[in-house]
């Protein structure tokens, strides 16, 4: 073999082996490092997942229970105004009328909404920069809980052609965001959202820090229905519905038949609301749909 043929075979094999360290160190440098950039993503996404899925299950459960007990009492005579103004005293008879027994009713319903909150809150602080979308409990989760703020903050779920008559109340999506952060506290690094206490005291006590003020979107979304035409009577048998779904999607072992029954009742109730509504639609001239 020729000097110059063993030269030739030697930049041959420079090259060969010059690409084959750029390719290597792509794939160590690009291609694994993000491979394991998006493994450790999901692994700590799933973490917080399954870190935040108990405590939000449990306040669904509570707030979905007492959602329910206000539909079937519509209009449930505990969510009165009247009631938040009145000094603590204690319960002189066990019976539904007793006063105190109405007023703990009215702050534990807007408590439930409001620790609800808290802890979506909470557990979009620690996801929202792990790239949770690509969690397939994640994925579903978001949908369920889309629904759910669109229940509480949409205005053009009621399309009746006098939608503009009926009394309703909204809780926007940054409002439902900022009651949430009211509800935070962190205590020796774990964090956590106040108690039941607490939140009666903040409630009752007119000097509280301005920030409190956002119990009273809450206070809006519940307080003196009334018998017709009330639209946040939509929206609770909406949120049961979505509830449910949200429940079904973190942990469908804790939707016991009496839930299942529920969103199944309140799902035929809104169908039929939909179709009368759509039906009204079809005689009215122009868009009907509220703003």
């Amino acid at each position: 073999m020729t000097l110059p043929q063993v030269l030739g075979l030697s930049v041959v094999a420079a090259i060969v082996t010059t690409i084959g360290s750029l390719i290597a160190l792509f794939l160590k440098e690009y291609v694994f490092s993000r491979s394991f950039e998006r493994w450790k993503n999901r692994n700590t996404s799933q973490q917080v997942y399954e870190k935040y899925r108990e405590p939000i299950v449990l306040a669904a459960l509570e707030l979905c229970r007492r959602l329910h007990e206000v539909c079937t009492l519509h209009p449930a005579d505990y969510l009165n105004s009247e009631l938040l103004g009145i000094t603590p005293r204690p319960q002189k008879s066990n019976c539904a009328s007793d006063t105190y027994f109405r007023q703990y009713m009215l702050l534990s319903t807007i408590f439930r909404l409001c620790a609800f909150l808290g802890w979506l809150e909470n557990y979009r602080n620690e996801i929202v920069f792990l790239g949770s979308n690509e969690s397939p409990n994640n994925r579903r989760f978001e949908v369920e809980l889309a629904n759910v703020r669109s229940d509480l903050a949409d205005g053009r779920l009621n399309t009746a052609p006098d939608w503009d008559k009926w009394t309703d109340s909204l809780i926007f999506r940054e409002e439902q965001r900022a009651i949430g952060e009211v509800m935070l506290i962190q205590s020796n690094g774990v964090k956590s959202i106040i108690g039941y206490g607490k939140f009666v005291e903040a409630m009752q006590n007119t000097g509280a820090p301005s920030c409190y003020r956002w119990f009273d979107v809450v206070v809006r979304f519940f307080v003196d229905p009334v018998k017709t035409q009330d639209f946040r009577l939509v929206r609770y048998q909406r949120l049961v519905v979505h509830l449910v779904s949200l429940i079904e999607a973190l942990d469908s072992r804790r939707v016991s038949d009496e839930f299942k029954a529920w969103k199944r009742e309140y799902g035929d109730v809104l169908n039929a609301y939909l179709a009368v509504q759509q039906g009204h639609a079809a005689n009215v001239p122009g868009d009907a749909s509220p703003v």
